[in-house]
């Protein structure tokens, strides 16, 4: 953290806004870590259906996105012959061995 020149008393401190800016920052770290593990059941339930019945899915790829915040896509193809492979939006891609294992480790339907 830069340090600034608090005129009022000829102090070398961190600003009002620094302060602050540092404190909100923890303040988000912490929620994060209290907020939720999994999503919902309902969403849960719809990425099981959804993926179970996926040659009535209209397109090619289906997205995905994660508890943790990541983003991902899947090829319905692939879905369909029990390959749960995501390629995550910054170019990782992850194998999954089954719809359970998807929903387990924070994957939905986006």
């Amino acid at each position: 953290m830069q340090h600034m020149m608090n005129r009022d008393f000829g102090k070398i401190g961190p600003s009002i806004f620094e302060a602050n800016f540092s404190l909100i920052l923890h303040i988000e770290d912490t929620q994060g870590v209290m907020m939720n593990t999994h999503w919902s059941s309902e969403l849960q339930q719809l990425t099981r259906e959804t993926l179970h019945n996926l040659d009535i899915f209209p397109l090619d790829v289906i997205r995905f996105k994660n508890i943790d915040g990541r983003f991902a896509s899947a090829n319905v193809d692939q879905l369909c012959s029990g390959e749960y492979c995501l390629l995550i939006t910054r170019g990782d891609i992850v194998q999954l061995d089954s719809v359970d294992v998807l929903i387990e480790q924070g994957w939905c339907i986006d």
